[in-house]
């Protein structure tokens, strides 16, 4: 009987011949796969080096995106044809013109508060506390932003905010003992539990904002975090690498669950990362996936949660239905 490893890795290879592109569709010179050097956009790093994308390009990669700023830069220049995204820059970028579309929701929710102040267990907690964090403006600091209205506190008055560049400029801070608390994404929450340790520090995860969004917000607390940005001109022209693409982030996300230890040192190749680290910190990533066209409730709920702070985060109101890919 064959194993499951052993089906997901056949199964991949099978793509390219069941979704071979149309005698007519000329292949691309180059398509690039682009998500942040983190374990969520693992799914994009594997498909790049497997069979099922070949037929529709000349050359396939993966290439990394360091912060949403150098993410909407590659969009808007066409460097990056897909990529994995926050969907509120997903939106944004819609709202304002550029054509893109979302391909699906990927990401459930990776954040967290890490702290060793044995006082912080809620966000109502923070209240007179300092808390570094990172991208501001975007997903973590958006999220969080929301949260503290929720419990009626007010960033910058009762909440000291230390913003920092990016997650691991808040790691550096959190175990140089600069800040007691600190807002990170995985993997660097995961990175910072494991240095802070090795250090001598006593870190725990105190707030998981999922459960945070659920008492406060309501329902589930599961968070469309992050998902697939395709250019829309793509999508159009090339339905089949649309399919190709749908199919190989399924095959490539059940391939990560089933297969850990390969994705984590993957991961490492890639990112430069621990493999332990990275392996760790799959434990902690919710990978699911789901169609836009199918998420299209929940990333809603969660547009008009984030536009209660202000609706130019979604670029000014909901995107509409030819946004999302089904």
């Amino acid at each position: 009987m064959l194993s499951r490893r052993t089906l997901m890795s056949t199964g991949l290879s099978a793509l390219a011949a069941g979704l071979a592109r149309p005698a007519w569709a000329a292949p691309l010179d180059t398509l690039v796969l682009a998500g942040p050097p983190a374990p969520p956009s693992l799914y994009l790093a594997h498909m790049a080096r497997q069979e099922a994308l070949q037929p529709f390009a000349k050359a396939v990669r993966f290439g990394p995106w360091k912060s949403p700023d150098q993410l909407r830069a590659g969009v808007l220049s066409g460097n990056y044809q897909v990529a994995a995204t926050p969907v509120n820059v997903a939106a944004m970028l819609h709202r304002k013109g550029v054509p893109v579309r979302l391909l699906d929701v990927t990401v459930w929710g990776i954040l967290s508060i890490l702290s060793t102040d044995p006082g912080i267990g809620s966000i109502a907690d923070l209240k007179g506390r300092e808390l570094a964090v990172p991208f501001r403006g975007d997903m973590p600091d958006l999220v969080l932003t929301v949260l503290l209205h929720r419990a009626g506190l007010v960033p910058g008055r009762d909440v000291r905010i230390t913003y920092v560049g990016t997650p691991f400029e808040g790691v550096q801070l959190f175990i140089a003992r600069r800040v007691v608390s600190v807002l990170l994404p995985e993997p660097a929450s995961t990175a910072a539990l494991m240095r802070g340790r090795a250090l001598g520090l006593a870190p725990r995860r105190a707030i998981d904002l999922q459960e945070a969004w659920a008492k406060l917000v309501g329902g589930s607390g599961r968070i469309p975090q992050a998902g697939t940005l395709v250019q829309a001109k793509l999508a159009a022209k090339r339905p089949d690498l649309v399919a190709a693409l749908r199919q190989g982030a399924q095959a490539a996300i059940a391939w990560i669950g089933a297969s850990r230890a390969d994705a984590a040192r993957l991961g490492a190749e890639l990112f430069g990362l621990d493999a332990e680290i990275v392996l760790q910190s799959l434990k902690s990533t919710p990978l699911a996936w789901r169609s836009a066209h199918e998420s299209r409730g929940e990333i809603e709920r969660f547009y008009s949660t984030l536009a209660e702070i202000d609706p130019a985060v979604i670029g000014g109101g909901l995107p509409d239905g030819t946004f999302y890919l089904g």
